[in-house]
Parts: C-alpha cells; sequence; structure tokens
C-alpha cells in the first residue's frame, strides 16, 4: 500500500472500535443489521458502535441503507483495507510472539534469581561469620544462624522488629547508630561468655547508600577473633617466658664469671670449682631450653625428634625429677612411690626426664591451694608407666580435649597468676610418641589430675 493511501487510512481509522468494525466489515463484506452487529460486540456500549458506524459511513468506508450496512463498494478501498487487515494481524502476531518471548524470558528469569537466592541463603547460612541486614529504621530485614548463635535466638523470628528489641549487646547498637549518623563504617569489639569461656568478636557495620548519599540500610559482619587474641596472647606469653627462662641462666652465668674475672686472686681453688661448676650446670640448663625449643620446631616441621636410646634406670629418673622439682618448689614436696632397686628401660634420658619435670611442674601450677603431689613407678611385663598425681583443681571434658594442642592452656579465674606457654605437654606428648610410648590424663573437676606416661622397656630404634 503506497504512504498516502496508508497514512489516509490510519486517518480515517482514528479508534480501536473503528478499527474493530471496518475489520469485520473487511472479513464480512455481506450486508449485517445493526442489531446483529451490536450483539457481535457483546460488551461495546451502543452508543460507542452507533457513533463508530457513523463515522465509517461519513469516511466512506461503509455505507448504510436504512438499518443495514455494507462495505463500500468501491474496489480501491476494499483492496486497501485487506492489505491494511493483513498489515494488522502480522503485527498484532508479531507483538504476541515478542510479548510470549518476554514472558519466557521473565520466567527464566525469575527462576535464576530464585536460584541465586537460595544458593546465597545457603551460603551466607553456611558462614562462620555472622550476618546480619537491617534497614534505614534499624529493623531487622535479615540474620543468619551463626548471628543467632552469637547475639540471640531473638533474631531468628525478629524480622522487622526494632534491633535494639532484639539484641541486648551495646556495642552493635552504637556500631549501627555511628554507621547511621556518619553513613560509613562502624566498628567494634564485642565479648561473649559461653560454655567454653570467653569468645571475642570483630563487628564491622557498613551502610548500603545510593549513588545520592541516602541510606538505605545496614550490614553487620561478626568475625571470631578469639583464636587470634589468643594466640597474641600466648604469643607475649611465649616471648615473656622464653625472655624470663634464658635469662635466669644467663644471669647466674654472668654473675658467676664476672667474680672469677675480677676476684679470682682472692678465691681458692674449692671456691673456683664450685663456681665452675655452678656455671656449667647453667650452660646445661640453657642448652636444654634451647633443645625444648628446637624440638617443638621439628614437630611443627614435621620432622622426627632425635633421641638418643640407652639402658637407664627408670626409677633413679623418678627420684631425680622429683628432686629437681622439689629444689625449684622448696614449698612443695614431691612424694615418690616407686620399685626398690633399678627398673631397666631403654630411653633418651634427657627427654624422659624432661617430660617428667613438665608434668610435675603442671602438678605444682595447677594446684595453688596445696595438696600432695605423687610421682609413682609402675613396672609392667613390656613397659613402665609414671602416674604425677595431683589433688589440684582438675578440668572437665571440654578443657581435657585441649590440654595437649599446641599453646593450649587452662584459662579460669584460679588460673590467670599461673606462668606458662601451653607448650610443656604439647612437647612431652611428641616425645613420649617418639619413644613409642603413650602420655594421656585423667581428672575429674575440684579433685585434681592424673598424668600417666607409658614407655615402652624395649623401643623400637628405628623411631
Amino acid at each position: 500500500m503506497p504512504p498516502e493511501e496508508q497514512s489516509l487510512l490510519a486517518g480515517k481509522l482514528d479508534s480501536m472500535i473503528k478499527l474493530d468494525v471496518a475489520l469485520f466489515f473487511a472479513d464480512n463484506p455481506d450486508a449485517m443489521d445493526s442489531a446483529a452487529s451490536l450483539g457481535t460486540w457483546a460488551g461495546y456500549r451502543e452508543a460507542e458502535l452507533e457513533e463508530a458506524l457513523a463515522e465509517l459511513c461519513r469516511d466512506r468506508l461503509l455505507v448504510r441503507t436504512g438499518g443495514v450496512y455494507h462495505l463500500t463498494p468501491d474496489p480501491d478501498t476494499r483492496e486497501a483495507l485487506a492489505r491494511f487487515r493483513d498489515q494488522y494481524e502480522q503485527t498484532r502476531r508479531s507483538v504476541e510472539d515478542i510479548i510470549a518471548g518476554l514472558e519466557r524470558d521473565r520466567r527464566r528469569l525469575a527462576e535464576r534469581i530464585e536460584e541465586l537466592e537460595i544458593s546465597t541463603q545457603a551460603i551466607v547460612q553456611g558462614m562462620g561469620e555472622g550476618v546480619v541486614v537491617v534497614d534505614a529504621g534499624l529493623r531487622l530485614r535479615y540474620a543468619n544462624r551463626a548471628a543467632a548463635d552469637i547475639l540471640g535466638d531473638a533474631l531468628v523470628h525478629g524480622l522487622g522488629e526494632p534491633i535494639d528489641e532484639l539484641v541486648e549487646e551495646g556495642a552493635l547498637l552504637d556500631a549501627l547508630r555511628e554507621s547511621r549518623e556518619f553513613s560509613g563504617e562502624g566498628r567494634r569489639e564485642i565479648e561473649t561468655i559461653g560454655p567454653t569461656g570467653p569468645r571475642y568478636y570483630l563487628l564491622h557495620v557498613n551502610a548500603i547508600t545510593t549513588e545520592e548519599g541516602d541510606v538505605h540500610g545496614h550490614t553487620c559482619l561478626l568475625s571470631d577473633v578469639t583464636e587470634l587474641r589468643e594466640l597474641d596472647n600466648l604469643k607475649s606469653d611465649l616471648i615473656s617466658f622464653v625472655s624470663h627462662e634464658l635469662r635466669n641462666p644467663l644471669g647466674a652465668v654472668k654473675s658467676y664469671a664476672d667474680t672469677l674475672v675480677i676476684h679470682a686472686d682472692r678465691l681458692d681453688e674449692a671456691k673456683k670449682r664450685e663456681f665452675a661448676e655452678v656455671i656449667s650446670q647453667e650452660v646445661d640448663r640453657l642448652a636444654r631450653l634451647i633443645d625444648a625449643y628446637l624440638d617443638i620446631s621439628r614437630i611443627e616441621a614435621g620432622r622426627a625428634l632425635e633421641l638418643v636410646l640407652r639402658e637407664v634406670d627408670a626409677a633413679g629418673l623418678a627420684h631425680r625429677a622429683a628432686t629437681i622439682q622439689t629444689a625449684a618448689e622448696a614449698e612443695r614436696r614431691i612424694e615418690t612411690d616407686v620399685p626398690e632397686g633399678p627398673v631397666t628401660i631403654t630411653a633418651d634420658k634427657d627427654k624422659v626426664l624432661q617430660i617428667l619435670l613438665n608434668l610435675l611442674s603442671n602438678a605444682v601450677k595447677y594446684s595453688p591451694n596445696g595438696g600432695s603431689i605423687t610421682l609413682r613407678l609402675v613396672e609392667l611385663p613390656d613397659e613402665v608407666q609414671y602416674v604425677v598425681s595431683d589433688q589440684g583443681l582438675g578440668m572437665d571434658e571440654n578443657q581435657m580435649r585441649g590440654i595437649f594442642t599446641p599453646f593450649y592452656r587452662v584459662r579460669r579465674s584460679e588460673t590467670r597468676k599461673v606462668r606458662g606457654t601451653g607448650l610443656g605437654l604439647y612437647l612431652s606428648k611428641h616425645l613420649a610418641e617418639a619413644h613409642g610410648g603413650r602420655l594421656w590424663a585423667e581428672s575429674v573437676p575440684g579433685q585434681g589430675s592424673d598424668f600417666h606416661l607409658a614407655l615402652p622397656k624395649c623401643p623400637d630404634r628405628e623411631r
């Protein structure tokens, strides 16, 4: 159809009802009375239909004879109207195809969004960090399980409620208010008390803002930093402990050596020998300390511990360990219960002595209220067992699970003043296993602990 005809026809068919009527008569060129036409389009208002028919007659698309309408007999108009009908139907089908395609895309997009929501929900719920989302009015919009474990179960069923009615943690509320006031980040540290002791969390609050700077809400992330805090404290304790332990023998060596150098002419041979023996003993002590830390380094690196195996008297080692510990802690006497006569085993004498001293030292440290400390030796057919018993604080099951891990220390109000690095039992267990032996503990809270060291009489030298 030429553009001028299309424009002329479009100008005449300028309403939906006129277009529908004209196309109806294009499909049905035979005469149809007015009543039948009105009945065909149930729902059209009669006045609108009559006005449309009248306008189509004035535009000479329809011809009325009495109450009967005819499509114009003009062949050109009929042909133009037929082409216009075809184009209209083609356009309508194209639009319907586009709408159907958009509907399919909408459904696929909705399905994809639902999948992403499910995945995001699973990821956030599975996070170890607590996640809390509030709106601009500080009403809860989302909280994962970890956040509820940290801040309280009220978060699980409190969607839409003010956050300050669900959470009592002042640091969180302060950080949220700070973030809302400055449209930026709020940071706090939160401490909670749980069944295993205090837990520390680092809280980050960030405002959700638009490009214009309007605040739509806030996200809160709670990260557990308990282990980092403990490691930081243990690092400080370790540095302090090592420096203290090394300083004592170094101080003694320095003092006696200076005396020998400055006052050598006034000292008799017996005193010089005494001073030299003290220096030698303190140097040996330094060497043992350094060896202990080197052993820990070997363990952490996955290398085997170096043992010097020879026949030693297990009973004599028990007596020597008790004597050394008693000399170090003069106010605490160590009782021994060992068989009479020698009990021969093949072991590294210094390493076994190191284990026993660690166990006795711990027994003294964790018996602040006194009570007896006993070192027993039990001889069995293929092994010997040392048992160090105390009547101190004891441990519960949770504490027992961690005592042989590096840097672990039982943290309670009664043990805050106890010095140590948490490495003694860790090293002792590895030394026992290097001999082919075992180290374990039995304890009752408030009644004391028993530490058992089992060593084979003849260990496999290939270990």
